[in-house]
């Protein structure tokens, strides 16, 4: 037997093995193996860094419209305050870059006027004219939307980023006062209990879980059907989660090496990396649920053929 014939016949064998794992799986595998094949063809690696490229520069001109918008209902520091505990939650020392220079500009600028909001929420919403072009890339059957629908899709997307972060601020706040109220479950207070625990780790997972799966619903040109889009909405929330939690403590004890390779820039370095993977987390999840929403589609074909 030449080189050539052990070749074909261990790629049978690897084929019957992948067939047969597959079918044990229920199909997941090949669903994993579709969502990753139309990611590496798409080319999701340098789309993630173009991502993360566009939200450098969004990230400030979106922060300032969020504190500008928010202080016209509560006072200006306390939405600072809540923006930057949940910006360090993720990326230690980031308020050095970002609520630092935000609050130069606060300190420096006049009335904001209407134009100077609108050029702001403009400049806020590249990076999801980019998110909405790519995320249809993920759905061989959806077709690109245009300029003007990508920025209208856009804007209602940093519309929705914003209702959740104004959600997340409700609950940290009804979070904050439960404790002081001291309400009493079954001879314990409240704040105290296992259920209390449960709801404060899920609660952050669920507006998480709520954004990615708007964005796999409704982004795309094409139908997705619910099961789908909740799927691959509940593994990207997770995986975010994960990556936070992980990212965080490895940075804890990283920071310093990065702060002696790059200086003062070191900080930026780190939040873009941060971007970049969570703009490989969108991507990934919206080619998954893009594989689960053909999965279904062939089953369906199946069983009616």
């Amino acid at each position: 037997m030449d080189l050539k014939q052990r070749f074909e016949k261990i790629n049978r064998s690897l084929k019957t093995t992948y067939h047969r794992v597959n079918k044990s799986s229920g199909g997941i595998l090949e669903v994993v193996r579709r969502a990753f094949s139309h990611f590496t063809e798409q080319r999701g690696a340098e789309t993630a860094a173009s991502l993360a490229y566009y939200a450098f520069f969004s990230i400030f001109p979106m922060l300032l419209v969020f504190i500008v918008i928010g202080s016209f209902f509560v006072d200006q520091y306390v939405v600072e305050d809540q923006l930057l505990s949940a910006l360090q939650g993720i990326v230690p020392g980031v308020e050095e870059v970002i609520i630092a220079n935000i609050e130069r500009v606060l300190n420096g600028r006049g009335a904001v006027t209407f134009f100077a909001l609108i050029s702001l929420t403009w400049s806020a919403t590249n990076v999801f004219d980019i998110l909405v072009k790519n995320v249809n890339r993920a759905f061989p059957q959806a077709d690109i939307p245009d300029f003007l629908k990508r920025r209208m899709l856009g804007f209602f997307m940093f519309l929705a980023l914003g209702g959740l972060m104004l959600l997340s601020f409700a609950a940290s706040t009804l979070s904050g006062l439960i404790p002081v109220f001291n309400i009493p479950l079954n001879g314990r207070a409240l704040h105290e209990t296992f259920i209390w625990r449960i709801g404060a780790f899920l609660l952050p997972v669920g507006i998480n879980l709520l954004l990615f799966w708007a964005m796999y619903q409704w982004v795309p040109t094409i139908k997705v059907s619910r099961k789908a889009s909740l799927t691959g909405a509940t593994i990207a929330a997770m995986a975010w989660e994960l990556l936070n939690f992980l990212f965080a403590r490895y940075l804890s004890n990283a920071l310093s090496q990065y702060r002696l390779v790059y200086g003062s820039l070191s900080t930026i370095v780190v939040l873009l990396f941060w971007i970049y993977l969570t703009g490989m987390i969108a991507l990934i999840g919206a080619h998954l649920t893009a594989s689960i929403q053909k999965a279904i589609q062939d089953r369906l074909h199946e069983r009616m053929g």
